[in-house]
């Protein structure tokens, strides 16, 4: 049971050394609490307690992030007759405001040809970066087009 619960508590904080910005010092960390879980059971609190602080760490979201939700929101606005729509791996132009908001400029391919958009939106700041349902769209722009 307490290896099964140390390596769930590894994998997680291993997921959460983003919220620190800095992977080497979380494995050390990791590291050190591994070794004093092994001499001690109380050290599992120590544990814990560095876990929640991890997880409550609110790292801004990436233009990445944007890039992906900003696709969210044109699959959900562009009419079904334009077919799938085929977004670029990662071709897209980004400005980021402040305050978690970002106007992303793109494209996508679909059976009209081309298109490309424009769109600024905002992370509320809590849930999944990668949830459109946790951003707020401020406007959308497809130059040239009418739908």
């Amino acid at each position: 049971m307490k290896e099964i619960c140390l390596q769930e508590i590894k994998n997680f904080v291993t997921l959460r050394c983003y919220c620190m910005q800095n992977k080497f010092n979380v494995k050390i960390s990791v590291m050190k609490f591994t070794k004093l879980l092994n001499k001690c059971e109380k050290c599992f609190f120590i544990l814990m307690i560095t876990v929640m602080v991890w997880a409550g760490c609110n790292v801004p979201p990436s233009k990445n992030d944007a890039f992906l939700v900003s696709q969210q929101f044109v699959e959900e606005i562009v009419p079904e007759k334009f077919g799938e729509l085929d977004f670029p791996f990662s071709d897209f132009r980004y400005d980021d405001i402040k305050n978690n908001e970002f106007i992303i400029e793109s494209y996508f391919n679909c059976k009209a040809g081309k298109i490309t958009y424009r769109v600024k939106l905002k992370y509320k700041g809590e849930g999944e970066k990668l949830d459109n349902r946790n951003w707020k769209l401020l406007n959308i722009e497809f130059p040239g087009q009418r739908f």
